[in-house]
């Protein structure tokens, strides 16, 4: 997953989709972005129709993510994209420096969690 505060959205890969059997919901308007895609050296310009509910759970089960819904979108350069709407909505904040992104409300860092 790519974490990015820089994002206005939040992306799964539609070979994702497919692989975790999640069921897809149609947008209720189509949505054109470009969108950064694997093996390419420009964003492609993307017509998004689709959306799935996403949650994230970290890697040693301590950490849930709040339910977002997440735009379905081809070939991209990560798995998922975790834009700012999905780092809004779980409370997280990045500290670049140390590498740090924490969950403000019980201080989870997503980045590097405590053993």
């Amino acid at each position: 997953m790519l974490l990015d505060c820089g994002a206005h959205i939040v992306l799964i890969d539609t070979d994702l989709v497919s692989r975790l059997g999640l069921h897809c919901h149609h947008l209720s308007e189509p949505e054109l972005l470009d969108v950064a895609v694997k093996n390419s050296e420009s964003p492609v310009k993307t017509m998004l129709t689709e959306w799935v509910k996403l949650t994230v759970i970290a890697t040693d089960g301590e950490w849930t993510s709040c339910t977002v819904q997440v735009l379905v979108a081809p070939n991209l350069c990560a798995p998922v994209i975790l834009g700012l709407p999905f780092l809004v909505v779980n409370d997280v904040v990045t500290d670049f420096a140390p590498q740090m992104c924490i969950d403000k409300c019980n201080n989870y860092n997503l980045l590097n969690p405590v053993p």
